[in-house]
């Protein structure tokens, strides 16, 4: 009893999956997978192309110089508020509660103005770094894309993504040099002082 069971489970099953792989859904599905292009993968790591980039290097550099600059008249403005307030602190007991609360008013204004502007510093240089990043990353997806298409390439991958691949998949050494010989520099717009 148990056996008939089994045997007729068996011959439906057997029954169901020759219907549906003689479907003409599956026959089209299979025509499809034959029609397309074997499966040509590359990997590429493009945050280590960017960063080693000529491009990339000589923007970081006058970026860097630009930050140091500001950083100076930044940091002697700092020192500038801390003498003002070992000051402010010392005259607390010297001075009456109102004259005591405006000094401190302007103090607190003075600080507020500072934040403000070592703030819009970095909004600045975030821009920058971005801008740079945006011009090499664009230029690095045109020579994959050209790439991928003249040697059929059906997949490129992030090397942060891949587990495990062979050295012939990894055109990093391709893309560097055509980006360094393509694009060996780009535009930092510093802004005006």
């Amino acid at each position: 009893m148990v056996y008939n069971k089994f045997l007729n489970a068996a011959i439906a099953s057997v029954v169901v999956l020759a219907a549906t792989f003689s479907s003409p859904a599956w026959s089209q599905d299979a025509a499809a997978a034959q029609a397309m292009p074997p499966l040509n993968v590359r990997v590429v790591n493009i945050e280590g192309i960017r960063a080693q980039s000529t491009a990339f290097t000589a923007a970081r550099d006058k970026i860097n110089a630009f930050a140091n600059a500001n950083n100076q008249a930044f940091q002697k403005e700092d020192v500038s508020l801390r003498d003002a307030n070992a000051e402010l602190n010392r005259k607390r007991t010297l001075l009456a509660p109102e004259a005591f609360a405006e000094e401190r008013s302007k103090f607190e204004k003075r600080v507020a103005e500072f934040q403000r502007k070592t703030q819009e510093q970095q909004k600045v240089i975030n821009k920058l770094q971005l801008d740079v990043i945006g011009q090499i990353n664009d230029k690095v997806i045109q020579i994959i894309s050209q790439y991928a298409e003249a040697n059929n390439v059906t997949l490129i991958l992030p090397t942060q993504s891949v587990l495990l691949r062979a050295d012939a998949m990894v055109m990093d050494d391709y893309v560097l040099e055509r980006l360094n010989k393509e694009l060996p520099s780009v535009t930092v717009s510093l802004p005006a002082k």
